[in-house]
């Protein structure tokens, strides 16, 4: 594989800084625009912006290392590619535009700071996935950098767990809580380890890869609403209660109804009613057979 830089430690040394570097600058171009132009909610004032944004980020990244990821390309399955990402597409667009807006909407404590990701709106996730893609894109280049070096598959995966988590340790320099702070740390340091299997070998994995990280920040969301959905009402978990209203409901179904039916009335309910004394419940119509010696365990 042809690389931008000839593959040795020195040369994965550079990559590292080079990707360190391009994120770092990325994130304060994104506090510095938000900043600027007065966008307090970040990706729900302004999501195509920053999507444009991030997408820059992503072709410039993506230029740089195209190098490394010609092979890659190549090898790629175009049969499983044709429908696996846009199943994965409306997947995402059915959750943001069908599942979010039904979640319970969050009314903080006083004196907690919620992440914004708590508040989003479902062309929020517009620009996250587009940033997703660019951090994606950095790390299957140091995933391919690697892999010339012959890195084993193990301590290629141990070295990206603690690259990828360390860097979400930067958080704490912003006004992020430490449990969400040791959340992401944690979250990536895992996703970190598993990356490089799924892109060296996984059909699709880069897509897949991507489907976790994304899953992750949806999950996040959903739990956010839960555990803080409904407090101005004074109700704890209301969309639990929703999904109890629903499946009760279902109980008016008429299949439902035989299944489940109650015992017409004068008529003594069964399985309620005590086994007389001394009588025992019947095993089977048919005696068992003895196995043979020849089949015993």
């Amino acid at each position: 594989m042809k690389h931008i830089i000839g593959p040795t430690w020195t040369s994965l040394a550079v990559v590292v800084a080079l990707i360190t570097v391009t994120w770092t600058v990325s994130s304060v171009g994104y506090f510095d625009l938000t900043q600027a132009f007065g966008w307090s909610l970040g990706y729900n004032d302004a999501p195509v912006a920053l999507a444009i944004y991030y997408g820059a980020w992503a072709l410039v990244v993506n230029l740089v290392f195209r190098p490394d990821f010609s092979a890659w390309t190549r090898r790629r399955s175009p049969g499983e590619d044709l429908y696996f990402l846009p199943l994965m597409l409306v997947v995402f667009a059915v959750f943001a535009l069908k599942v979010l807006p039904r979640l319970p909407e969050i009314t903080p404590p006083e004196g907690k700071n919620v992440a914004d990701i708590a508040f989003a709106e479902p062309w929020y996730f517009l620009p996250k996935t587009v940033e997703i893609l660019f951090q994606q894109i950095l790390l299957t280049a140091l995933v391919f950098e690697m892999q010339a070096l012959k890195v084993g598959l193990w301590r290629m995966a141990g070295l990206i767990a603690v690259l990828f988590g360390g860097f979400h340790l930067s958080l704490a320099l912003t006004d992020a809580t430490d449990f969400y702070v040791a959340r992401y740390t944690v979250a990536a340091t895992l996703y970190g380890a598993i990356f490089p299997y799924m892109i060296l070998r996984m059909r699709n994995g880069f897509f897949a890869a991507l489907g976790i990280h994304w899953a992750f920040y949806a999950f996040d969301t959903v739990m956010l609403h839960l555990v803080f959905g409904g407090r101005a009402e004074g109700r704890a978990w209301p969309f639990w209660q929703t999904v109890q209203n629903d499946i009760f409901r279902v109980q008016s179904v008429p299949f439902v109804q035989s299944r489940f039916r109650r015992p017409r009335s004068g008529s003594p309910d069964r399985s309620r009613c005590p086994r007389p004394r001394g009588t025992a419940r019947p095993l089977l119509a048919r005696p068992l057979r003895r196995r043979s010696s020849a089949h015993a365990d």
